[in-house]
């Protein structure tokens, strides 16, 4: 029945067969070899960070996680956020197209590590009601059916609707998120290695109040994982 209903949904509104980053027509969704070579590209041009994975820096550690605790091991980006990887984001997260989750998922699969828990950054139930859904749920979702790790949304809450987070300094942006996220069922994430999934990182405050809030609660190690990441 559930297959049937999957199939019923596919014949009202079917999955473009497209490349989600340049749109070009294909026999099914998937992210093109141009589009693959274009991203490999950027990533040798420009080097990552290996502990935040921002674009622009081949070193060990960078201006923008210099100051990460210890708690927060690294994250892990998949593609920059610039250009056409901007764009996909934005479809995915704004322009209505949940459908996009799977494929991006399966960009970033392959770079993860294992973990216990995956654990999506959360929305505000209002900002959850004005989009319709939680983009990182969704990720989280589909990450979780191709790496086999369960995902948990009912752990890490989100207490207060902040203003968002663009255009605001570092400073502004922390003191945004005070007291923004809370941890329930603490005894499901004590003593484990968690994945703490997000969009897209740029200061990484967001990341790193939240790691905060789930060390504090009892895991022992944190790492989290963006589609993108900034580009300096």
């Amino acid at each position: 029945m559930k297959n049937l209903w999957k199939q019923f949904l596919e014949f009202l509104l079917p999955t473009p067969r497209i490349c989600p980053i340049c749109h070009k027509q294909q026999s099914q969704l998937m992210i093109c070899e141009n589009c693959l070579r274009l991203l490999e590209t950027k990533r040798q041009n420009h080097g990552q960070c290996q502990r935040c994975g921002t674009f622009g820096y081949c070193a060990g550690v960078c201006d923008n996680c210099r100051v990460w605790p210890n708690y927060l091991q690294r994250n892990i980006s998949a593609m920059p956020y610039d250009g056409l990887f901007r764009e996909v984001i934005l479809d995915f997260k704004h322009r209505h197209r949940p459908w996009l989750a799977n494929i991006l998922a399966e960009l970033l699969a392959p770079l993860l590590p294992q973990a216990d828990i995956i654990i999506p950054v959360p929305l505000h139930p209002i900002r959850l009601s004005e989009r319709g859904y939680n983009q990182s749920a969704l990720l989280g979702a589909a990450l979780s059916k191709q790496l086999s790790i369960p995902m948990h949304e009912d752990i890490l809450l989100r207490t207060r609707n902040t203003p968002h987070q663009t255009n605001l300094s570092r400073t502004a942006r922390i003191d945004n998120l005070h007291d923004a996220f809370i941890v329930r069922h603490q005894e499901n994430i004590k003593g484990k290695q968690l994945l703490l999934l997000d969009d897209v990182l740029t200061t990484g405050t967001t990341i790193m109040t939240c790691a905060k809030t789930l060390h504090q609660a009892g895991a022992a190690s944190i790492i989290s994982a963006t589609l993108a990441s900034g580009l300096r």
